[in-house]
């Protein structure tokens, strides 16, 4: 039947809905090919461009992404990593499954999906990239067995949301007189930086895809900690902990909330430290530094008065402790506008990644 367009007439009407029909038709088909190009990931059309972007932070600690679009050519499958980053030399490659990778940037293929290999090795999917990385948050744990394995007793300060720029401001303002005058530097926390994630890979010395923790809703590594070296060796443990338990670790552990209303578990935490002196093994976690940041932004005055509160708390501590000190975080935070939160962190960023460790050793 010859389709024509008429203005008027029963069959000309009814032609006009049928072709309308057919047209819908056609579309939703077309559309639904699309999704599904979407959902997969993949390009609709035959073509070789890739739209992925890495975060990368610059040796200098600046915030960077790499388009990788640009510099694939149309048949192209892989790119040396020393392209696309010349001279930056080792890099730290964080994994989307949680796993950190060093390796010097000639050693690394990058394929158009973000994925790398390391030394012809097996692709991994990347989540972003640090160049010429400090050591990482690990590092609490090989010192911990370290000192334990010299016969010393040692204590972890763990300030939430303590990030390293936060410290260097507020050393650089005076408000943190006692850690100013430690040894103290920049490492890097694990991915995503959020604070079970990172209190895992901080008492295991292993990165998330080993501890399994690598949500808010993970609480249970599976993997043993330094608590459970402690405790193997026959020495006393203590973990004096906020209001709730973040992860689960072997021996005893103190939960403290707010007594006396003060909107600050610190200060309770801080006294159930000192009833605790005697043990080999001593993690103190106190959240004042986080919550301040969250509610009135990361370089906010409150923020920088709550710094400085801790550093009283975390000299009156190591005054009491003979033993060797490590202090440390679990993140940065980095400055929103959002859901009510002036600071947030879990993003691949310098602020939210790079945190102070400072020791001070017995005696």
């Amino acid at each position: 039947m010859k389709i024509t367009c008429k203005k008027s007439g029963i069959n000309s009407k009814r032609t006009q809905q049928l072709y309308g029909v057919a047209l819908f038709a056609a579309v939703l088909f077309f559309c639904s090919l699309w999704t599904a190009g979407c959902a997969n990931n993949t390009p609709v059309a035959a073509t070789t461009e890739t739209t992925v972007s890495l975060p990368v932070i610059k040796a200098d600690g600046t915030d960077s992404v790499l388009e990788l679009a640009p510099y694939f050519t149309e048949n192209q499958q892989t790119l040396a990593v020393d392209e696309l980053l010349p001279g930056d030399g080792l890099l730290a490659l964080y994994g989307a499954d949680g796993s950190i990778v060093t390796a010097d940037s000639g050693d690394c293929l990058l394929d158009r999906q973000g994925r790398v290999s390391v030394k012809a090795g097996e692709p991994f999917l990347l989540q972003g990239i640090i160049v010429n990385p400090p050591k990482f948050i690990t590092q609490v744990a090989e010192i911990t067995k370290q000192a334990l394995g010299q016969n010393q007793r040692v204590m972890i300060i763990y300030l939430d949301g303590f990030g390293f720029d936060s410290y260097q401001e507020a050393e650089k303002l005076g408000k943190i007189p006692f850690m100013a005058g430690l040894q103290a530097e920049k490492v890097a926390t694990v991915y995503p930086s959020i604070t079970p994630v990172a209190f895992a890979a901080m008492v295991t010395g292993q990165t998330p895809d080993i501890t399994g923790v690598r949500a808010r809703a993970d609480h249970q590594p599976a993997c043993s900690s330094i608590f459970d070296l402690a405790l193997a060796q026959g020495r006393k443990t203590f973990i004096v902990e906020g209001d709730k338990q973040i992860i689960k670790l072997a021996g005893e552990a103190e939960f403290n909330p707010d007594m006396n209303g003060d909107g600050s578990t610190d200060d309770e935490v801080f006294a159930a430290a000192l009833s605790n002196m005697e043990v080999d093994l001593l993690l103190v976690h106190f959240h004042g530094i986080d919550d301040a940041c969250h509610n009135s932004a990361p370089h906010s005055q409150e923020a920088l008065t709550v710094i400085n509160k801790t550093d009283e708390l975390v000299r009156d501590l190591c005054r009491m402790w003979p033993g060797k000190v490590i202090i440390t975080a679990d993140h940065g935070q980095h400055e929103v506008d959002e859901d009510g939160k002036k600071g947030n962190h879990g993003d691949f960023r310098a602020s939210d990644l790079f945190i102070p460790l400072l020791t001070r050793e017995a005696g």
